[in-house]
């Protein structure tokens, strides 16, 4: 999948656990945020903004049962 402009060095991609979404690690600005994106590549969005710190990582979480 082609990233956007600013996102380069993409690694350590992880497919969400109901298979809509990959998640992954990615520097813009020279800074490692966890982005995420639709199967097909498209819709990429960064869900973290780590300021002055590093990403060394994630997981994705399933959120509890409803009782």
């Amino acid at each position: 999948a082609m990233l956007r402009g600013d996102v380069t060095d993409a690694w350590w991609p992880k497919w969400s656990p109901d298979g809509s979404a990959i998640a992954f690690l990615a520097t813009a600005d020279g800074q490692a945020e966890v982005y995420t994106m639709n199967p097909d590549g498209t819709g990429v969005e960064r869900v973290t903004d780590v300021r002055g710190g590093t990403v060394t990582y994630f997981e994705w979480v399933r959120p509890p049962a409803e009782p």
